[in-house]
């Protein structure tokens, strides 16, 4: 039986190869017999060479042996090996020093993925079922600030006013998680969050705060469609359709005020908002939960909003010309901002740490440096193209034909929840222009 041997060449040049079968103790003066060429000879040769060969830069190799395992010597400056490769791996002569003068492609990646899941390895199916986790978690990052910046972009009055939380709390909740009429994928269960971030994330606070952010996420969306029968034409697309049908029940509307009024204390260093304004300001353990931290921007710019209606609203209701505060609004454009810095600082430091990996691979500046940036990508973000390397794919526009493999063109979620916080702060500076004119802010409370 012939087994194969797959070798690209992406150091330049053409590079010499040759199958060697002494031991690894007799490879010096093997070499140094090769190099002086005086001593290399057929019958030297054929005592410790299978066979020999040469290849192009940027050209495939593929020879066939009957072993599974075979020691080659290469040409980079001079001679080096022997390199014990493995039948069917997808080898690369790489531009990089001795250690990682040849690299095979899936050893690469099985070294890394020890690297990044520690001391807790996992099968191939809990890694696959803990990368949908993550995914999901990214579509409703974006999905969720992507409402929210729809329910701030068009003037009310779109909803209903009244005198306490009742009243409306179901118009702009509803408002706030579906304006664009994209259902959120359903979160994940909190035993399939909590097993993920065991398994990806080894930091304990990062993981602790990634929990916190979709139980506050969870506990919304119960709060969401325990009042989406007050809210009948939500799905019609009329003028009307976020108008409450009727107040909400005092015990439902009574869970939300403590449900807001309990998340955004800052008074409490383990509540929602004091943990997440923690992990805004801390890029090198936020890198690691990015998806959960686009859950919780979402979670909190809807509480915000909640906790200010309440406030103002009612004041609304007695009075037609009250109107929320200039400083409230610019408090929340200023947290919004700080946010989105954040976000980027998150994923700037991922980039930076994802960087760190490929390059222990060997692979950097290499088209097959996407396998590696792929794993990293998939393994924290739930998708190999998230986050993509701008700097991959300048250098290499068509990825790897040998390993088939590219950036496919596809929107990054990231990228998607920075633009709708733009487009939000967008909003909410027209409404501090409404307000310094004696106007209600109709862009962030359309009632």
């Amino acid at each position: 039986m012939a087994y194969t041997y797959n070798i690209v060449n992406r150091r330049g040049g053409k590079r010499d190869w040759w199958i060697y079968k002494g031991s690894d103790s007799e490879a010096g003066s093997v070499l140094a017999s090769y190099m002086s060429h005086a001593l290399w000879n057929a019958v030297v040769s054929s005592a410790v060479s299978w066979d020999d060969g040469s290849i192009q830069d940027g050209a495939v190799t593929s020879p066939s042996w009957p072993e599974k395992t075979m020691k080659y010597f290469f040409q980079g400056g001079a001679f080096v090996g022997p390199y014990l490769l493995r039948a069917n791996d997808h080898n690369v002569i790489t531009p990089g020093d001795l250690q990682h003068g040849v690299v095979s492609v899936e050893q690469a990646l099985s070294q890394l993925l020890a690297s990044l899941s520690g001391s807790s390895p996992q099968s191939t199916q809990s890694m696959s079922d803990d990368a949908g986790v993550r995914q999901t978690v990214t579509k409703v990052g974006a999905i969720i600030l992507t409402a929210f910046s729809a329910a701030c972009s068009a003037l009310g009055p779109a909803g209903s006013i009244g005198a306490g939380l009742g009243s409306f709390g179901g118009s702009l909740l509803l408002m706030g998680l579906d304006a664009t009429g994209e259902d959120a994928p359903p979160p994940p269960g909190v035993g399939e969050i909590q097993k993920a971030l065991t398994d990806v994330v080894q930091e304990q606070a990062a993981r602790d705060d990634a929990n916190l952010f979709m139980a506050s996420y969870t506990s919304l969306q119960r709060q969401a469609s325990d009042l989406s029968s007050y809210v009948p034409n939500r799905k019609s697309g009329g003028p009307d359709r976020w108008k409450q049908s009727a107040p909400i029940p005092d015990h439902l509307a009574t869970d939300l005020e403590h449900f807001v009024h309990g998340a955004l204390a800052t008074n409490n260093l383990g509540s929602f908002a004091t943990r997440l304004s923690y992990e805004i300001g801390s890029p090198d353990t936020a890198k690691y939960i990015i998806p959960e931290l686009m859950v919780g921007i979402g979670v909190y710019l809807n509480l915000c909003r909640l906790h200010i209606a309440s406030i103002y609203v009612p004041e609304r209701a007695k009075n037609s010309s009250a109107t929320v505060p200039v400083s409230v609004i610019q408090d929340l454009l200023d947290d919004l901002n700080r946010m989105s810095v954040g976000l980027k600082a998150a994923r700037d430091k991922f980039q930076e740490f994802r960087g760190q990996k490929v390059n222990s691979t060997g692979l950097s500046g290499t088209p097959e440096a996407i396998a590696p940036i792929m794993q990293v990508s998939e393994y924290y973000l739930g998708d190999p193209y998230a986050v993509p390397d701008a700097g991959y794919a300048k250098s290499c526009p068509g990825g790897s034909t040998y390993l088939k493999k590219s950036y496919p063109q596809q929107e990054d979620a990231v990228d998607t929840a920075l633009q709708q916080l733009a487009s939000t702060a967008d909003s909410l500076l027209q409404d501090i222009n409404l307000v310094n004119k004696g106007s209600w802010p109709n862009h962030l409370i359309n009632l």
